[in-house]
């Protein structure tokens, strides 16, 4: 049987296990440590300067005094939420652009 032919509806569940450790699993995040050289850590001074007055991971509103951290595209997240994110996922959330991307990391190289 070619793999082509292979239909997972007809397959039964151990096949269904068999097959998912062959096939293995893909990671779309990121590591911790590329992570934190993404974060711009900011401390809020007044909701009102913000693009955004919460965390758009947690719901959470940003207080006056508190750390936070913003990705290239300025986009503002609570450390610990947006670094949970970008494990599984490496794009902002709000805008959808990659943060692994040399655009991102580096923003002069945008000219």
């Amino acid at each position: 049987m070619d793999e082509d032919d292979i239909d997972p509806d007809e397959l039964s569940y151990e096949e269904l296990i068999a097959l998912g450790e062959m096939v293995g699993a893909e990671s779309k995040g990121i590591s911790e440590a590329e992570i934190s050289k993404h974060l711009n850590p900011l401390t809020c001074q007044s909701t009102t300067n913000l693009l955004i007055d919460r965390c758009v991971i947690c719901q959470v509103e940003y207080e006056e005094g508190e750390k936070i951290v913003t990705l290239q595209c300025d986009h503002p997240y609570h450390s610990d939420c947006i670094t949970q994110w970008l494990q599984i996922k490496k794009i902002c959330p709000v805008c959808g652009k990659e943060v692994s991307t040399a655009e991102m990391a580096n923003p002069s190289n945008l000219n």
